[in-house]
């Protein structure tokens, strides 16, 4: 700015001159000619030089915004890089979580299959206690001899029911697994493994892709038995069902659920995360 003043007073010492020849060209000699060259040229130099180091100026300038957007760049790139190694590494966890989840299930179907075990051997003892037969007996207590040779019939218990499901479930035999889930239902209603019991029946369903049946039993699993672990799973897996159907907003209210009563769930962060994905 400062040099195109100078510029602009240095053209103004150029303005009576300018007069002076016009008024006297006559009078004006060589060595005033030469000086006014002289002024003009050096006048175009200067110029000449500030549009150089104006340009050198823009140059530096632009530099420096391109070093600034590189550097931005770069920082949202590593950003967006760490958010991702963030996410994935909750997806690990989450996947380790539900691996736990599954051992745990298997453990809890080893339990199950040994108190299997001592039902059955209960069941042997009592077969083996059983009155003997013999017609002495009978005239001496006068108890039909027949009746008294019939031995107990064994009971089938909750416990071998809900190992008899969950081995056939895990061989592909889900009919067979769905009725032994269904007879421990309607033998013992309150056995602790019912609500287990009620989620296998969803699950049989849903491995064999009656996505229609599956919904419906998961709802079961959640109006049944709605304090139980298995209904944040049953909570998720009909969420899941909807959004394959395309449903999202009726699946919303079902993730916000989980969101809300079952936050120490594994399926907590499973929902938070597909809940994001709707907004």
């Amino acid at each position: 700015m400062i040099p195109r003043i100078a510029f602009a007073s240095r053209a103004l010492r150029f303005i009576p001159l300018a007069a002076l020849f016009a008024a006297a060209g006559c009078f004006a000699t060589r060595n005033d000619v030469r000086v006014v060259q002289s002024d003009i040229a050096s006048m175009r130099t200067e110029l000449l030089r500030n549009d150089a180091e104006q340009r050198d100026a823009l140059a530096k300038a632009m530099r420096t915004i391109q070093l600034a957007s590189d550097t931005v760049a770069a920082m949202s790139s590593r950003l967006f890089s760490i958010q991702g190694n963030i996410a994935g590494g909750l997806r690990n966890i989450d996947t380790q979580l539900i691996s736990v989840q599954e051992l745990l299930k298997q453990s809890a179907s080893t339990i199950a299959r040994l108190r299997s075990d001592a039902e059955q051997r209960a069941n042997q003892a009592a077969a083996a206690v059983s009155p003997p037969s013999g017609s002495a007996m009978g005239g001496v207590t006068g108890v039909d001899s027949s009746a008294a040779r019939t031995p107990p019939q064994p009971i089938t218990g909750p416990n071998e029911l809900y190992t008899t499901g969950i081995s056939n479930l895990a061989r592909g035999s889900t009919s067979t697994a769905r009725n032994a889930f269904q007879e421990l239902l309607d033998k013992y209603p309150s056995s602790d493994h019912a609500a287990a019991a009620q989620s296998g029946i969803a699950t049989s369903w849903a491995r064999e892709n009656n996505a229609l049946a599956a919904f419906a039993a998961y709802g079961a699993v959640i109006s049944k038995y709605p304090d139980a672990p298995e209904a944040s799973n049953a909570l998720y897996k009909k969420a899941l069902i909807l959004i394959d159907q395309k449903k999202e907003a009726e699946a919303k209210p079902l993730l916000q659920q989980i969101v809300t009563r079952f936050k120490s769930s594994l399926e907590f962060n499973l929902a938070t995360d597909l809940l994001k994905g709707m907004r």
